[in-house]
């Protein structure tokens, strides 16, 4: 399962990708921007993304906006919503009331737990 890890901060970042690494390949941004970027260039090349591990919290482009330029993207190509993990410092009721509504989307909060986030891209559907 290829995944794009979104993440402001460095430390979180590299520990996204240690917990996901047993999925498969995953590739890192450290903003909402190329985050976007990333998701469109990935369908542009035939190598999509097969979920999303993005924090709500970014400078610039949250994750919410984030969240709606990728569904924006599937849309427009008639793909079906890929699963997004929203990472959230705030807790998941507040992250989730962020995102009601969205499909594919589950929220954890941080400290975000290896096993949780694995059982979630694991299922590769919410």
């Amino acid at each position: 399962m290829r995944i794009l890890v979104a993440e402001d901060d460095y430390a979180s970042r590299r520990l996204f990708l240690a917990f996901l690494a047993p999925l498969g390949p995953c590739e890192a941004v450290e903003n909402g921007l190329d985050a976007v970027e990333a998701f469109e260039a990935a369908l542009e090349e035939g190598s999509p993304f097969e979920g999303v591990c993005l924090d709500l919290m970014m400078p610039g482009m949250d994750g919410r906006q984030v969240l709606v330029a990728i569904r924006r993207l599937e849309r427009q190509r008639g793909l079906s919503p890929v699963p997004v993990v929203l990472v959230s410092a705030l807790g998941e009721e507040e992250a989730f009331r962020m995102v009601e509504g969205e499909e594919g989307v589950f929220c954890l909060s941080k400290p975000v737990d290896q096993g949780a986030l694995l059982s979630l891209f694991s299922r590769r559907s919410f």
